[in-house]
């Protein structure tokens, strides 16, 4: 049934089995070995009868819509204008403010925070990184609306991106490295002041790498940073992710440096003061969780290839949820359909003790459905 639909969960509880497969399909194997004893849980196969689904099918259309008066594109030609308007938007509209942080090592990191009165849980967004065209906070402003009522959102820029202070040119050594965590630490503690609600760490892309390096720095500390962390595409390595980039890059000017190695050097160079990414290996460095983790992935993403995904998410020893979308852009399965990815992120949230049971509306008036596979 909800092959239709396009959404694919898969769940498994840190005591299963492992997972053999190369590709997940509604809790089921296409390729690969079959997956004993698991219990698998489909939020979105308990839509019945079919009315149920064209009413979803609605409600996602309807939430793209008001995704979309928030939604802002790095590589747009008019990119610096449009981030200036989605940031007063989400102002004058959303009722964010504008948060100005200082981080241990004196960065002034600016970010934007969506306070909700009815808010259960507290979810930072952190973006990714890619030369020039780093995501800044006004990129995941759109996850405001996504969770508008059950969730306060902050997203921030990193240290030499948007607004945040710190050089970024192409050939000088700029200010952000795996270093930047601190800036991690410091919305963290931002946070933390305002209330006492459960914290997510919710990375797009090397924004999960950035969120793992943090979790271990805070663990070496003896503090625990999060309740949970989620990820959004992520690779094995960012050495995986640059060479995914160097096939799957469609304009020529970066496509050229990719395939050249001339673009790896150029990062190399610029971080070379503050942390190397290519250090960075979520494949090992998710062992270390403790807490629960999301992970999404979309089917025919180029950048963060599916199977790079399910790597990571087999290495995890925590509990865990997977959900890939039947979508092939990258890190974007929110916007793509964004009420389904709610149901279940939320389910994530409930079975995890981060929100109540029943105070989903959509969820609890679609009782669960359980089966083994």
């Amino acid at each position: 049934m909800y092959k239709k639909l396009g959404l694919q969960i898969l769940l498994l509880s840190a005591a299963s089995v492992s997972l053999d497969a190369k590709l997940i399909s509604g809790g089921c194997c296409t390729a690969g070995e079959d997956i004993e004893k698991v219990q698998v849980r489909l939020a979105i196969e308990s839509f019945q009868p079919d009315v149920h689904i064209k009413e979803q099918i609605q409600e996602d259309k309807d939430l793209r819509v008001k995704m979309k008066n928030l939604f802002f594109e790095t590589d747009s030609p008019d990119a610096n204008e449009a981030q200036k308007k989605v940031c007063q938007k989400a102002i004058d509209e959303y009722g964010a403010k504008k948060i100005a942080l200082k981080t241990r090592d004196n960065y002034d990191i600016k970010a934007l925070y969506f306070e909700r009165p009815t808010a259960q849980v507290n979810i930072i967004y952190v973006t990714g990184y890619f030369h020039d065209l780093t995501p800044p906070k006004e990129w995941a402003t759109n996850l405001a609306v996504l969770h508008s009522e059950k969730a306060n959102i902050l997203t921030f820029d990193w240290r030499g991106f948007g607004e945040s202070s710190g050089t970024n040119n192409l050939l000088e050594k700029g200010a952000f490295g795996t270093n930047a965590y601190l800036d991690i630490f410091a919305v963290v503690d931002f946070i933390r002041s305002q209330n006492k609600l459960p914290i997510v760490l919710h990375g797009f892309c090397f924004g999960g790498s950035m969120i793992l390096h943090a979790m271990i720095k805070a663990q070496e500390e003896g503090k625990k940073l999060a309740d949970a962390v989620g990820f959004s595409s992520l690779s094995t390595s960012f050495q995986q992710l640059f060479d995914n980039a160097a096939t799957a890059e469609d304009r020529w000017g970066y496509w050229f440096l990719l395939q050249s190695g001339l673009s790896k050097a150029i990062v190399e160079y610029q971080v070379s003061e503050n942390g190397s990414p290519f250090d960075l290996k979520p494949i090992e460095m998710i062992k270390k969780m403790t807490v629960p983790c999301w992970f999404d992935h979309s089917t025919g993403d180029q950048f963060a290839k599916l199977e790079n995904g399910i790597a990571v998410y087999k290495a995890s020893t925590a509990p865990k949820m997977f959900t890939q979308i039947d979508f092939h852009r990258h890190v974007r399965a929110h916007t793509q359909m964004p009420f389904q990815y709610r149901l279940a992120y939320e389910k994530f949230l409930m079975d995890n003790g981060l929100i109540a049971k029943g105070t989903s509306a959509e969820v609890n008036a679609n009782p669960e459905v359980t089966a083994a596979v």
